[in-house]
């Protein structure tokens, strides 16, 4: 499972993500502005997302189906934004 942390503040929001074999991190920052949190929520985010990303935020939300999570990423991949 890969771990993902969030620092929520007032300027901006930290993110750090670590993959899934544990060797790694991926460091993001966001802006606090409303604009910057809806963007970073959106399709064209999740297109942009890791496969790894993506597998971690199902596995989290109890959806564990390797095959559905795949139709899942394949679609999100192939939406039309």
């Amino acid at each position: 499972m890969q771990s993902a942390v969030i620092d929520w503040a007032d300027k901006k929001h930290d993110m750090c993500e670590q993959t899934l074999d544990y060797k790694g991190y991926q460091y993001s920052v966001i802006s606090s502005s409303p604009k910057s949190i809806d963007e970073w929520s959106t399709l064209s985010a999740a297109k942009k997302a890791r496969k790894s990303t993506l597998l971690s935020f199902f596995n989290q939300h109890k959806s564990r189906y390797p095959e559905a999570n795949e139709r899942r990423i394949e679609a999100i991949k192939e939406a039309v934004d």
